[in-house]
This record gives structure tokens, C-alpha cells and sequence, in this order.
């Protein structure tokens, strides 16, 4: 059951990525396409969209995760606490950063790999596509 559950969030990362890459081939015309080199250029450009959005996104996910932004939110959070109207002073909220980042990162998450893995799977695709694109002469 727990494998079921870590696999889930990769399988629908997977989808995603698949329909991006559907989109950018037909966006691209590939199915009526007869050239070899559009053909892989097609296929190396589908592959490269979903890719680096995904890789973009999984570091960027990775570096939320990890505490980054942070300061950022706690700084949001002071500025409201300073603009409003005074009332009874808010217990929960924590005194400085450092209690702000220990009871938020108290418990740690699983990291979500999933969204760079995909992301660096297509990525490699689209290279794979691109050399035989440009070996196509060779090959040809």
C-alpha cells in the first residue's frame, strides 16, 4: 500500500508531461509531418517543453522545501501583524525567525524528486532526439 502512494504522485507527474509533449507535437504538426529532421526536431522540442518546466519547478519546489523562502513569509507575516488594528496581542504567533522556522519545519517532508526526476527524464529524451537529429545524415 505504501508503495501505491509513493508511486501515485510520480505516475501523475508522468501524464502530465505526456500531455504537454502531445501538445507541443501537434502544435508542431508531427503526425503529418514526412522529413526525418522535422520529425526529430518535432520529438526533441516535445521532449524539451515538458522538461524544463518540470526541472524548473522541481528545484524550485526542492528549494521551498528546504526552508528558502522563508524569511519571506515571516516578513509578510510581521507586516500584517504591524498594519493592523491593534487588538489583543496574537498568542501563536512566534517571538522571532527562529521559532517561526523550527514550527514550521518541525516535522520534515519527504522530498518531492518525482517532478525533477520526470522533468530530467524528458530532458534526456529531448537530447536523444536532438543527436539524432544531428546524425540524422549518417544515419540516412
Amino acid at each position: 500500500m505504501n508503495t501505491r502512494k509513493s508511486v501515485k504522485p510520480f505516475l501523475i507527474t508522468l501524464v502530465i508531461s505526456m500531455v504537454i509533449s502531445l501538445a507541443v507535437l501537434m502544435a508542431r504538426q508531427f503526425f503529418t509531418l514526412d522529413d526525418y529532421f522535422e520529425k526529430m526536431s518535432a520529438l526533441s522540442d516535445a521532449f524539451f517543453v515538458p522538461g524544463i518546466l518540470l526541472v524548473g519547478f522541481g528545484v524550485l519546489v526542492m528549494v521551498a522545501d528546504e526552508g528558502f523562502f522563508d524569511i519571506f513569509r515571516y516578513g509578510l507575516l510581521k507586516l500584517t501583524m504591524t498594519l493592523r488594528v491593534k487588538g489583543k496581542a496574537d498568542e501563536d504567533m512566534p517571538k522571532d525567525f527562529y521559532e517561526y522556522r523550527v514550527a514550521r519545519h518541525g516535522e520534515k517532508k519527504k522530498p518531492q524528486w518525482y517532478i525533477f526526476a520526470v522533468g530530467a527524464i524528458d530532458l534526456l529524451l529531448a537530447v536523444l532526439f536532438l543527436l539524432l537529429y544531428s546524425g540524422g545524415e549518417s544515419i540516412l
